[in-house]
């Protein structure tokens, strides 16, 4: 896995048979990423943010297949193991 982060972090991608280790995500999956680090239910999420509760939800399903994790819990973790190796979850220029 580390080699996965490696190369996504220099820029590479992954080679045949391999899967990227996540797909870059959108500054609003950021900010639902974050609220699920920090407890937030998806209400407390939404009115946060400024957005309905439906548009945290699918952003919270878009962030766990992204991010390849069964519950937020998982999410939070491999998000946490990806920027300590060095990589950024944010699109380039988002």
């Amino acid at each position: 896995m580390l080699a996965l982060v490696q190369r996504a972090v220099a820029g590479g991608g992954p080679t045949t048979g391999e899967q990227p280790p996540f797909v870059p995500l959108s500054a609003h999956e950021e900010a639902v990423l974050d609220g699920l680090a920090g407890g937030w239910t998806a209400r407390e999420c939404a009115d946060r943010l400024g957005v309905s509760t439906k548009s945290v939800q699918n952003a919270r399903r878009r962030v766990l297949a992204k991010l390849d994790a069964t519950t937020p819990v998982e999410a939070v973790r491999r998000a946490y193991e990806l920027r300590a190796a060095g990589a950024s979850l944010q699109r380039r220029g988002a």
